[in-house]
């Protein structure tokens, strides 16, 4: 089976975030919020289309990478605004960086 022309791929952003909160945040429970806050500002339509996917093993301390389309990066960072709370604790998501390689994005923003 042939692979996918590069103009044909998608493109995909890593967006870095922190959750900012006076008591520790679960990694599961940081991401349930994100997905749950994006599903409320764009639908199943818009999920779908971004493609949102967490990268597990890059979670340190309460920072975290999120995979999306390229068309997608701003959309994922303004449905950060949305989070208040996770799991009843009072909570602030942040947009650390952007990145288009995941290695570049975890040197950049998770241990420099």
């Amino acid at each position: 089976m042939k692979s996918l022309l590069p103009s044909l791929k998608e493109r995909k952003r890593y967006i870095v975030f922190e959750v900012l909160s006076h008591s520790a945040v679960g990694e599961e429970d940081a991401y349930d919020a994100i997905r749950k806050a994006m599903h409320e500002y764009v639908g199943d339509l818009g999920m779908a289309r971004a493609g949102l996917q967490f990268i597990p093993q890059k979670w340190s301390g309460n920072k975290g990478i999120a995979r999306v389309n390229h068309t997608s990066a701003d959309i994922l960072k303004a449905s950060f605004t949305f989070i208040n709370s996770i799991q009843e604790k009072k909570a602030i998501v942040r947009s650390l960086g952007t990145s288009g390689i995941l290695v570049k994005a975890q040197k950049k923003y998770i241990a420099g």
